[in-house]
């Protein structure tokens, strides 16, 4: 089987790309990817999942996310991806956590955001947890 990729001619100024993968001139699996803050996301990635070669089209879509963090030499969010996808591949999906520095801000800035960590702490993790989202 012998493959081409090729990046895509669909990229926007954003600079979202797509990476498309050809067997022959047949589309077999695509990703598409962007770099937001100095991090690579892959939140778009398909192939077809009744082919018999899924596993083999999956492993290459992963590589090209890894060759793409490479080439930018930056980190890569690799879990840009709903739970149930990769519950669907055999993976644990679990619970992402981010930072905010707020020490420099403001007291109406600090409140706003200890809110919004009490509400998310509060009533969306354990909604999260029970729903398995």
């Amino acid at each position: 089987m012998i493959l081409d990729i090729k990046p895509s001619l669909i990229q926007s100024a954003s600079g979202f790309k797509i990476k498309l993968i050809f067997n022959d001139e047949q589309l077999i699996g695509f990703i598409g990817y962007m770099i937001k803050n100095g991090i690579i996301y892959a939140p778009l990635l398909g192939y077809e999942l009744n082919s018999p070669n899924a596993k083999g089209i999956y492993r290459m879509i992963s590589a090209l996310k890894i060759n793409a963090a490479q080439e930018f030499c930056g980190p890569l969010d690799s879990s840009a991806g709903a739970s149930s996808f990769k519950r669907n591949r055999g993976h644990t999906p679990i619970i992402e956590y981010h930072g905010a520095y707020i020490v420099h801000l403001s007291l109406l800035r600090k409140i706003m955001w200890k809110f919004m960590i009490f509400v998310v702490n509060k009533f969306a993790m354990p909604l999260i947890e029970h729903r398995g989202l």
